[in-house]
């Protein structure tokens, strides 16, 4: 029932903005609200949906769910080219993709027992595929954070000293940036910490700051007038900042809940993670690891947004379990 509901707030928000641009209106404004508002750019993704849907007279209903699946096709193959730029072997590719697109807990099982649900049962920005069941912009927001994910530990690779360029992933950066900061902006602060350091580290390491300074520029400069705009339209905007006040006390679970959501897949991880602790290696393992603690620390610590830090969770999961997978779990199997 709670997921079920969680899921119907959500999409009703999403076909709430797809209905201003049936009535052809390009601002966005809260429909579930009787407060004056002035309107603001956001959701443009659905309100260009309602736009298509009077103009070519199209059902706005049939066209958000053909627009997610279509969204749904590309987040799939997103994290699937994701695993192929971290590993040759199919298998890795294979495990990496599987837990990534559906990997959940064992909260269908605890929760009924302590009488709450647990995000892997809730609609979850955690969750890949749980976004693809709620609306379009979540999934176009994972598979925009697995292209860019991509093109950074491409940069981030020892081996690899080129500037950035169109032909080499910067390009990536630029495209897939903007995309990320008008369709979910919350996802920037820590990607862009976990790319900024393991920019830093590497700088130090190899003696190039330069170089670091203009991969980390390509990803961030293209996007910052829109995250600008979205700051100063939350903290400039009473109501939104009382929405998204009101979202981030609902989208944080407890340590306890959140250790059951992951379940398996962590437990799977948990190897990869001990490895990446001890060894900090720069081959992705780093990267990965600042990513996922940046994002629980964001999550936990501030008094805003919260909940939404912990969006695409599970990609590092996944890659550590992965990991894991190849270096501890087979081997461990074969010997015994």
């Amino acid at each position: 029932g709670a997921s079920s509901t969680r899921t119907s707030q959500l999409t009703a928000s999403a076909l709430a903005s797809v209905r201003l641009g049936v009535q052809n209106e390009w601002l966005w404004r809260d429909l579930h609200t009787p407060e004056p508002q002035r309107g603001i750019v956001s959701d443009s993704l659905y309100i260009v949906l309602g736009q298509i849907a009077r103009i070519s007279r199209l059902d706005p209903l049939a066209l958000f769910h053909v627009a997610r699946a279509l969204a749904a096709l590309f987040m799939f193959h997103a994290l699937y080219a994701l695993s192929a730029a971290i590993w040759t072997r199919v298998n890795s590719r294979r495990i990496f993709w599987l837990l990534a697109s559906v990997g959940a807990g064992v909260g269908w099982i605890v929760a009924p027992l302590i009488q709450q649900a647990t995000p892997d049962i809730q609609i979850s920005l955690m969750f890949p595929f749980h976004a693809v069941l709620t609306n379009v912009h979540l999934p176009l927001a994972v598979g925009c954070i697995s292209f860019l994910v991509a093109a950074m530990l491409d940069s981030l690779r020892p081996d690899f000293d080129a500037m950035p360029a169109v032909t080499n992933g910067g390009l990536t950066l630029i495209v897939f940036s903007i995309t990320l900061a008008l369709i979910f902006p919350q996802a920037f602060a820590p990607l862009g910490i976990a790319y900024g350091l393991s920019l830093a580290f590497e700088a130090a390491r190899r003696k190039s700051t330069q170089r670091s300074l203009q991969w980390f520029g390509w990803f961030i400069i293209p996007a910052l007038p829109l995250i600008v705009y979205n700051i100063i339209v939350v903290l400039g905007n009473p109501l939104i900042m009382e929405l998204w006040q009101l979202d981030a006390q609902d989208n944080v679970p407890t340590l306890a809940h959140l250790l059951i959501a992951l379940g398996l897949p962590l437990v799977i991880a948990l190897p990869g993670l001990w490895r990446a602790l001890r060894r900090f290696e720069s081959d992705g393992s780093a990267f990965m690891l600042i990513w996922l603690i940046a994002m629980l620390v964001l999550a936990y610590t501030l008094p805003f947004i919260r909940g939404q830090f912990l969006f695409g969770l599970m990609l590092p999961i996944a890659y550590f379990a992965a990991r894991a997978s190849g270096d501890f779990w087979f081997p461990l199997i074969r010997q015994r």
